[in-house]
Parts: structure tokens; sequence; C-alpha cells
């Protein structure tokens, strides 16, 4: 799955998705030496940022967090790229500084809020910015669950085969290790685990039955 953005500072990274609950200042709420959230008022206290992508409102505090970046960047443990609600120039500083320094910069994007919980529910992404234009791509992990290792031949068949058969109403499927809803009144296609810590997924019906065409071919 893909999604666009604004791309503020430029750069490709690869990396696991650390979603922030709140905005994080830098300064004085991180350690600059290991990358560690250290204000003990945020809800990710404690969470590494070295080498993730970092989805979060934005950031607060201090002009002085440009500085904090860029030392994270150049120390090894600094995030693999910042995906924001808001552009904020003091992080874009940081980037560029850490760039213009060590050679060592990272991507930064601005998306919508709708496209930033659609990252929130991704274990895994890839962005890609260059010239102001940018490209995230991921998955949840109960995605790649799905289509990598249940969504075999005769599973996908199945499933496509609701679309020949049905107009309305809604089809529930369990398998292995996903269930499946799909409802065809809301449009909608929902993976839930079958443990209750994998959660929920729900993706537009047009989407799923796109993907499964994917996987089948």
């Amino acid at each position: 799955m893909g999604l666009g953005g604004r791309g503020l500072h430029g750069g490709t990274a690869v990396g696991g998705v650390l979603v922030l609950g709140e905005p994080l200042s830098l300064w004085g709420g991180t350690d600059a030496a290991t990358g560690v959230i250290t204000d003990e008022r945020h809800p990710e206290f404690g969470e590494r940022l070295g080498g993730r992508v970092v989805v979060m409102p934005g950031s607060r505090g201090s002009s002085s967090s440009a500085s904090v970046l860029a030392e994270m960047l150049r120390a090894g443990v600094g995030p693999a790229a910042l995906v924001v609600l808001r552009a904020d120039p003091i992080l874009v500083i940081g980037a560029m500084v850490a760039e213009e320094l060590y050679g060592l910069g990272i991507p930064i994007v601005e998306v919508s809020a709708a496209d930033l919980a659609v990252l929130s529910r991704w274990s895994r992404v890839t962005i890609t910015v260059s010239e102001g234009e940018c490209e995230l791509t991921g998955e949840s992990e109960l995605e790649r669950l799905f289509f990598t290792d249940e969504a075999d031949g005769w599973v996908r068949q199945r499933l496509l085969g609701e679309f020949e058969r049905r107009r309305d109403g809604r089809a529930d499927f369990t398998f292995t290790m996903v269930d499946v809803v799909m409802d065809f009144d809301a449009q909608t296609a929902t993976l839930s685990g079958i443990l209750a810590e994998d959660g929920e997924v729900v993706l537009p019906l047009a989407e799923f039955r796109e993907r499964l065409m994917k996987e089948a071919g």
C-alpha cells in the first residue's frame, strides 16, 4: 500500500514504525547519546528512536531540538525518518545540519490526518523523498501475516469468489491465523488476528480485492 505527502527534507529510509501519541520535545525529552525518550510524562517514555520511522503529531519545545536531532544522527542513534502531521522547521533544520556536517540527513514528511492514521497501523515502512515529492509504502504486521503467509491459492480464490456472488450483506471467514469479515454494505474488509493482541485492520473493500488479485497474479 502506498501513500503520498509533502516532503520537507529529502532522503530514503526503511524501518520499523514507532508511533508517538503526543508531540515530543527532543531538547529535554530525549537523550542525544542514546536516542531514548527520557520525558517521563510522555506516553512513549523509554522507547528508542534509533533506526525507526517515527510517526508523530509534531514536535514541541526549544529550537535547540535541531541540534539534538543532528547529534543523534551523528551518534548513530537517531530516527531513520520523521513523519509529522504539522511541518516543523526546527526538525528540518536539524536534518539539514546533520546532512551538511556529517552526510547523515534523514527524510522528513508531512502527511494528512487520514494518512497518519494509516501509517500508525503499519509495522514497517519505506520512505523516499526527492525534490519535494514523496512516497511511503508499508503494511501492518497483520496484513503481512495474511497476504504473505495465509492467503495462498485456495484462500484467495474463496475470497475472490465472494465478489462474484454478493452485492450486499457480509461474509465471515476463519482461517488458521486471521479472521476475515467482508462487509459489502459498508464496503470494508476487516482482518483480525486469532490472538487478541494481534488487533485488527480495516481496509476498503476495493483495496482488499485488488491486493488479493495481485497476489493471485
